[in-house]
């Protein structure tokens, strides 16, 4: 009975300390991954680095992370690229369809 309390002790000790290491090591890579991807976007516009971003999977909260900025000017850049991708493609439809390109 004793042993097995022991044993549980100690197992919940391991498991908390493994969480604190996971959670240190998340932190650090978190930091990398700024550090990595802001020396990538030097030099680029506020949406082209949005859309750098995005299309590496990142949410608008973690792209505003990085850049600095809300997340509700991400998610507005998001909406002007989208839009523009959208009207883009309207103009290659109608050019293909009506012969020019």
């Amino acid at each position: 009975m004793v042993r097995k309390k022991l044993q549980d002790i100690c197992t919940e000790q391991m498991i908390k300390r493994l969480e604190e290491v996971g959670y240190y090591i998340l932190e650090r890579l978190n930091v990398l991954i700024k550090l990595t991807a802001l020396s990538l976007l030097k030099g680029m516009e506020f949406k082209e680095q949005v859309k750098l971003l995005n299309s590496i999977g990142l949410k608008p909260k973690e792209i505003a992370e990085i850049l600095g900025k809300s997340a509700v000017n991400v998610r507005v850049a998001l909406h002007h690229i989208r839009k523009q991708k959208s009207e883009s493609q309207k103009v290659h439809q109608y050019k293909e369809e009506n012969g020019r390109e």
